[in-house]
């Protein structure tokens, strides 16, 4: 079975070339750099034999409201190596960034998929997310779902 660990320094180049393996506008290196300073504990990797096989990264906003500020868990990416899916790798990864969220006492967890991906979409629904919202043209010429899922004491109660 595959463990799970926290990014560290080192692993971008195989990240950068999973990312660009899967999706067809895979984030900038940059990009990436940005995130590992401000997703500290919510960028995890999967590894098996010390090979990643997958990854995940989340990072922490804030939502104001009429009761103050709450968090909120955005999930920003996760991928999985083409000869892992279906195996439970995403499931374990999301299980784990969710339970970090759950830690940093995040009320939600919400992130952002395409349109067109009817399969990332049952992926999500079926952990408990929900249509929330669309993005016009997030992904340059092609819409985004925003989806939803209540974490912790509150999702119990709803």
């Amino acid at each position: 079975m595959p463990m799970l660990r926290n990014y560290k320094t080192g692993d971008l180049s195989k990240i950068l070339e999973m990312e660009k393996n899967i999706f067809p506008q895979p984030w900038p290196e940059r990009f990436f750099e940005y995130i590992i300073d401000t997703a500290s504990g919510l960028f995890i990797i999967a590894e098996k034999e010390g090979k990643i096989i997958g990854y995940i990264i989340g990072c922490l906003r804030e939502r104001r409201n009429s009761q103050g500020i709450s968090l909120l868990g955005h999930v920003l990416n996760i991928a999985v190596s083409q000869e892992w899916r279906g195996k439970g790798i995403g499931t374990m990864m999301m299980d784990e960034l969710e339970s970090r969220f759950i830690l940093l006492e995040t009320t939600q967890s919400f992130l952002e998929v395409r349109v067109s991906n009817i399969i990332a979409q049952k992926f999500y629904a079926h952990r408990g997310y929900f249509t929330s919202g669309r993005i016009k043209d997030y992904y340059v010429e092609e819409d985004a779902l925003i989806m939803t899922k209540l974490l912790g004491e509150i999702a119990g109660v709803i």
